[in-house]
């Protein structure tokens, strides 16, 4: 979900992005599916970088995952740090993410 190429495709997210999806964003907002869906698109000056991956399953279906991320905005060389979290299903054949918190951090 890292790529801008998957991030920007509503084909890609529709697979990743379970329907009932919600997000607590490190912004202080919170998203459904389709709101993520319409604001992923205009990120095309955003790189991010993932860090120190840890996987914990909670049951057969289901995943918690955690790790730091930095966002680097492109041409402005600001970067912003935060400790995320999601929890992935697997349904109808496929994981999906079901749900994701980002918390920022002063460092990575």
């Amino acid at each position: 979900m890292f790529q801008a190429d998957i991030r920007n495709s509503a084909d890609e997210l529709d697979k990743l992005v379970a329907d009932q999806f919600i997000e607590f964003g490190s912004s202080d907002n919170s998203y459904n599916k389709e709101q993520i869906k319409n604001s992923l698109g205009s990120e095309s000056d955003l790189q991010i970088t993932a860090t120190d991956f840890d996987l914990k399953q909670l049951s057969s279906d289901v995943v918690f995952v955690t790790y730091r991320a930095t966002m680097t905005y492109k041409g402005f060389g600001k970067e912003r740090y935060s400790l995320r979290s999601s929890i992935w299903r697997f349904i109808d054949d496929r994981w999906q993410m079901i749900f994701h918190q980002g918390t920022p951090t002063s460092a990575a």
